[in-house]
């Protein structure tokens, strides 16, 4: 599953070569069928959530799936902004660190910590050191800054969620 990325319905786990009886057996309840769904963004495989006897070869089983694709999607969504942002508050809290040891402001710490850091929190670190500086800007600017921030994501896609 993890490794194909693709739901799986086991009608009956007995009679299926993945299925580890032994593991199962270890925490007291086997089960009689399986629906499985990647737990998946665009970044990576998150991991994967099961539903446990659930019938998979009939109309309600296939419901049940659809359903449990679509959970999967919000909670994999959940999880990955999840780690982002906590990715993001820690850099922001180192930036300030060096910010407060040294003579750097705020924007000149992110601004190196984006050069450091590696993927989501580099260009994290980038954008908060761009609206570090917007947030020295007159009223003028800081609502003109706006103005454009909200037409770009109104152009990326409406509400400016990843897709």
């Amino acid at each position: 599953m993890v490794s194909s990325g693709q739901p799986v319905a086991v009608a009956d786990v007995a009679a299926d070569p993945r299925f580890a009886a032994d593991v199962a057996e270890a925490t007291g309840y086997v089960p009689r069928s399986v629906l499985a769904m990647p737990l998946q963004t665009e970044r990576e495989m998150l991991g994967v959530i099961e539903l446990l006897d659930q019938r998979a070869d009939s109309p309600a089983g296939r419901r049940d799936m659809e359903l449990l694709g679509l959970f999967a999607g919000q909670a994999a969504l959940a999880i990955e902004t999840s780690r982002v942002f906590s990715g993001l508050g820690r850099a922001l809290f180192s930036a300030l660190g060096v910010a407060a040891a040294g003579d750097r402001d705020l924007a000149a710490a992110l601004d190196g910590l984006a050069r450091r850091a590696p993927g989501p929190t580099a260009e994290l670190a980038g954008l908060a050191g761009v609206f570090a500086r917007l947030g020295q800007a007159g009223p003028a600017e800081r609502a003109a800054a706006t103005r454009l921030v909200r037409e770009f994501l109104a152009y990326a896609g409406g509400d400016g969620r990843p897709r």
